[in-house]
């Protein structure tokens, strides 16, 4: 059980601040100082940060942290431009990296991460159990949540039917297989859902795993091709034909096209991650809806993706500490809730990612101007039963060889 210890967490951020700020200039000097004969020291070599890559608009949430990092620590920062944790390994210069807790054991097991220490956590109580849980491996905290997503059901206000879909097979009643589904989709009929994915269409299959039996697994099994669980796999398929094979392999390598064509009053529901929605103007998606996926009889297990925030094993001493200082900040509320709220513009969306922050989530300013976290504070919240996606050790290997014959399952 987690304990509080905001105070405590407090004072340690403070005491690697002042231990930061004890370690020279950073060209900030004042006229004293730029008048003395002593020399200037160096400014220190910049933290090389890689964050989660697949977000709607990475460089906007990269500059917002910068510039309130500015005022927590004199230590720069660099943000690389791409690093993706599914497919590569941390490279020796990066000193802070934020991946897919899918692959947490993976790079813990071959020493790619290092291990956190949960003091340097502000308000680590506030962090939902499935995400806290998910940044562990074998009851070691190897890094600090930060955001996650997950599939979700859009639909339009009003739309009873879909609201009251129990289960997948309501969901077929109500769309029709294939109804609309060309491409572009008809106004206003039919599902549109990207499944050109093969890491997403696995996803689909072990969250379809977990509504059929209820059953969650850290490290679920993982079975060849032709030893898939034959209900999954067959829920998996209606979904697919729901959808319609046109529109389902229509490939679209902006990750926008579907939202703006459901924005456009084209199909009657989209399954997406909840980000999709970031992707288009606020007034688009004034009228949306959002509700969890079920992909069984009902919804049992609310399957998530969680991004975490770790450091590298390869720090030591000062950068080691700088690295820590700034895991804590990124994660902390009050820097999450910036990076989501909205430009105050009017026309630029929130990159509606979920935060794994309960304060977050349920803050009033945030729902207020991102609508539709009034209905994704829902998908954080323990009565919906979320759970991080998780694999073993050989996890990317296995996915690695098996994820396109999955897909290429779902169009029998």
């Amino acid at each position: 059980m987690r304990i509080t210890r905001l105070f405590d967490a407090a004072i340690v951020a403070l005491s690697l601040i002042l231990v930061v700020a004890g370690c020279g200039s950073t060209g900030r000097t004042t006229g004293e100082a730029a008048s003395s004969s002593k020399p200037v020291a160096e400014a220190p070599r910049p933290l090389r940060v890689a964050l989660f890559p697949y977000v709607p608009d990475k460089k906007r949430m990269e500059e917002l942290l910068i510039e309130r990092w500015r005022n927590v620590s004199i230590y720069p920062i660099e943000f690389v431009e791409f690093w993706d944790g599914y497919s590569s390994d941390p490279t020796e210069d990066l000193d802070v990296f934020e991946f897919d807790a899918m692959s947490l054991e993976y790079f813990v097991r071959n020493g790619f991460v290092a291990p956190a220490d949960p003091a340097t956590v502000l308000a680590p109580e506030d962090i939902a159990d499935f995400a806290w849980d998910a940044a562990h491996v074998d009851g070691v905290l190897y890094g600090v949540p930060r955001l996650a997503c997950t599939f979700a059901l859009f639909y339009r206000d009003g739309d009873i039917d879909l609201e009251q879909a129990k289960g997948l097979a309501d969901l077929e009643r109500v769309l029709a297989p294939e109804a609309g589904g060309g491409t572009p989709p008809e106004a206003g009929r039919g599902l549109l859902i990207d499944l050109t994915g093969s890491t997403d269409c696995v996803s689909l299959y072990f969250d379809a795993l977990l509504d059929t039996t209820g059953k969650y697994c850290i490290r679920p099994p993982l079975p060849s091709v032709a030893q898939l669980d034959q209900n999954a796999l067959a829920n998996l398929q209606v979904l697919a034909r729901t959808a319609g094979r046109p529109q389902a392999t229509f490939e679209d390598n902006t990750y926008r096209q579907r939202s703006q064509w459901f924005a456009e009053g084209r199909g009657r529901a989209f399954v997406g991650y909840t980000e999709r929605a970031g992707v288009v103007p606020p007034a688009a998606t004034a009228k949306w809806r959002v509700r969890l996926l079920p992909m069984g009889t009902e919804n049992k297990v609310n399957m998530c993706f969680v991004d975490v925030l770790s450091v590298s094993p390869r720090l030591r001493g000062e950068r080691q500490a700088v690295a820590q200082q700034f895991v804590a900040f990124a994660t902390a509320s009050e820097t999450v809730l910036a990076c989501l709220m909205p430009p105050s513009d009017g026309r630029t969306p929130s990159q509606y990612l979920l935060p794994v922050r309960r304060s977050v989530a349920a803050d009033p300013t945030l729902q207020a101007a991102a609508p539709l976290y009034r209905d994704l504070v829902w998908f954080i919240d323990p009565e919906s039963n979320p759970r991080a996606h998780r694999f073993g050790e050989e996890g990317r290997a296995w996915l690695e060889a098996n994820k396109r014959a999955i897909r290429a399952k779902l169009f029998p």
